[in-house]
């Protein structure tokens, strides 16, 4: 059993790629329920709803491509800005004291 914490691109694909895809948030059938009666067996809901989930995995497609550009770099930018942010704290707490006589 691996005890080792999960990486960065481990975290981010878990909360953003595993529960993104369509049919993990709306079912074909869900998606039916959501026109009138009329419409429902109609063949142009199911082409719709094959079409947004080609849209949709387009997009979470992106989003792994721009986690692995991450994970590769190694996560420079983000601890930059958290470097950066650290700094930006301890000079306000610097600042932030007041000399009482």
């Amino acid at each position: 059993m691996d005890t080792s914490p999960p990486t960065e691109a481990e975290l981010l694909t878990s909360f953003l790629l595993d529960p993104a895809r369509l049919p993990n948030i709306l079912s074909p059938e869900q998606f039916r329920a959501l026109f009138p009666r009329s419409a429902r067996a109609a063949p142009s809901v199911r082409s719709l709803y094959l079409d947004l989930a080609t849209q949709r995995g387009l997009a979470v497609d992106a989003v792994a491509a721009a986690i692995e550009v991450e994970a590769r770099r190694g996560g420079q930018a983000i601890r930059r800005e958290v470097a950066r942010q650290r700094r930006d704290e301890v000079d306000w707490e610097v600042d932030g004291e007041v000399e009482m006589d």
